[in-house]
C-alpha cells in the first residue's frame, strides 16, 4: 500500500525505514505468490496495473478490518464486563471474599468465579485472571506481583480442651498438651508448617496426624488438641484459644499475582486495586 501511495520503491523503503532492496524483493514474492503483475516499472517509478488495483482494494478492507478489531479490542478491555475468575488456596479465602463482595457491590454485571485447589492455575494459559499465592514470591516473567499481606501463624485449642487439660493437671507446660500434627508424607522438614510445630512441640503427644493444613481447624474445634493456625482464621471463632500467640516469626508473605497480558484490562485491575485496598483497611 505505501509504494502505491508513494509511487515509488525508494520512497516507500524511506517511509518504512527499510531497504530499497527489501521493498522490491516483497512486492516479487507477493507477485510470484499472486501469479500476476502488480506494478509496471518505468523509468519514473512504480505504476498499478489492474491487478494491482484490485489488490490495494482488497488490502484496504483488511486494513479497515483490522483497524475495527483494534477498536472493538480497546473498548473490550475498557469494560467492566463479562467474567473474572480468582485463585487462590483454600486457608486465604477468607482474605479475599471482603474484596469479591465489595467489587460486586459496585460491579453486578460481571459474573465472578472463585476456584481454590492445591495445584496452582495458570494464568498464562488463561486458567484465571487473578491469583494470590503464598510463600516465595513468583518469579515467572510475563507475571505481575505485589504484596498482598503477610499472615501469622499461632498454636490454638479449643477452651473445652484447655480447660480439660488444666483440670488434670494444674501447671501445664506445652510438652503436656496433645497436638494436631502433619502425616509423615506432608511432614516435609523444610516448610515453616513442619519447622514451626517441630520447634514448638518436637516431643509431643499427637492425638491426630492430618495430610492437609486446612484440616487443623475441625480437628482443633473438635477438642482434639493443640494446632497450629493461620491469625486471620482462629479470629473468626471466639472459642479458641492461643497457647503459642501468632508472630511474625511464624509468618508467610501472600502475593497478588496476574498476567502482564491483562495490564489493560479494566476489570482485572480494578479488582487488584480493591484486593490490595482490603489489605491495607
Amino acid at each position: 500500500m505505501m509504494v502505491a501511495k508513494l509511487g515509488s520503491a525508494s520512497a516507500a523503503a524511506s517511509e518504512l525505514g527499510l531497504h530499497r532492496a527489501t521493498v522490491t524483493r516483497h512486492i516479487e514474492t507477493v507477485e510470484a505468490a499472486l501469479g500476476t503483475t502488480l506494478f509496471l516499472r518505468h523509468a519514473r517509478g512504480l505504476q498499478m496495473t489492474d491487478a494491482g488495483k484490485d489488490m490495494l482494494e482488497v488490502t484496504g478492507r483488511i486494513d479497515d478490518m483490522f483497524t475495527d478489531l483494534q477498536g472493538k479490542t480497546r473498548n473490550k478491555n475498557s469494560q467492566l464486563s463479562g467474567e473474572l475468575i480468582v485463585t487462590s488456596l483454600i486457608g486465604v479465602t477468607p482474605l479475599i471474599m471482603p474484596a469479591i463482595r465489595a467489587f460486586k457491590a459496585v460491579h453486578p454485571a460481571i459474573s465472578v468465579s472463585f476456584v481454590s485447589g492445591a495445584k496452582p492455575m495458570q494464568l498464562e494459559y488463561g486458567e484465571a485472571h487473578v491469583a494470590v499465592r503464598a510463600g516465595r514470591k513468583p518469579a515467572a516473567a510475563d507475571y505481575v506481583t505485589r504484596l498482598f499481606r503477610r499472615i501469622q501463624f499461632g498454636f490454638y485449642a479449643h477452651r473445652d480442651y484447655l480447660h480439660e487439660a488444666h483440670t488434670r493437671k494444674n501447671k501445664v507446660a506445652l510438652e503436656d498438651y496433645k497436638y494436631i500434627g502433619p502425616t509423615d508424607e506432608v511432614a516435609d522438614v523444610n516448610s515453616p508448617y513442619t519447622k514451626w510445630f517441630n520447634s514448638t512441640a518436637p516431643k509431643a503427644d499427637i492425638a491426630l496426624r492430618v495430610n492437609d493444613f486446612d484440616l487443623n481447624l475441625p480437628a482443633i474445634l473438635a477438642g482434639l488438641g493443640v494446632g497450629i493456625l493461620a491469625d486471620h482464621v482462629a479470629e473468626s471463632f471466639k472459642d479458641l484459644v492461643p497457647v503459642v500467640p501468632p508472630s511474625k516469626d511464624r509468618s508467610v508473605p501472600l502475593w497478588i499475582v496476574t498476567h502482564m497480558g491483562l495490564k489493560k484490562v479494566a476489570k482485572v485491575q480494578e479488582f487488584v486495586r480493591i484486593l490490595t485496598e482490603t489489605a491495607d483497611n
